[in-house]
């Protein structure tokens, strides 16, 4: 039997807000009003070499998704998969950044990543 302090919680702090959520169900609420409306940075929040917010996914906001990678080597490969596939789903022609503000801009995919990286955060 759980008591009050031996319930399983994860709080998340939300960076673009700076609002702490305490359940999965007001995390998943609360993404969904980000995901409609993004910042342009993804890339981590490091305050005092302290991870303070995670890696966000800009492929998984493009999508209607919220994810936050912690691990850097996890959240690399992630990018790189969705860069993948956008190169096999338009084999012809260029690629183009997930962020709405940018998805007029055509890059191949060394500039793609540098596009990433110096906007977006997105460090390889």
């Amino acid at each position: 039997m759980y008591t009050q302090a031996t319930i399983p919680t994860q709080i998340r702090l939300c960076v673009e807000c700076k609002v702490w959520v305490s359940t999965d169900l007001e995390w998943i609420k609360h993404n969904e009003l980000h995901a409609h409306n993004p910042s342009i940075v993804y890339g981590p929040v490091i305050a005092e070499g302290i991870l303070a917010a995670p890696r966000r996914c800009p492929y998984c906001t493009k999508q209607g998704m919220y994810l936050q990678i912690e691990n850097h080597s996890k959240y690399v490969e992630h990018i790189e998969e969705h860069v993948r596939q956008q190169m096999a789903d338009n084999s012809d022609s260029e690629l183009h950044c997930p962020h709405y503000s940018c998805a007029h801009m055509g890059f191949d995919k060394r500039r793609l990543l540098s596009h990433l990286d110096k906007v977006h955060g997105i460090s390889f």
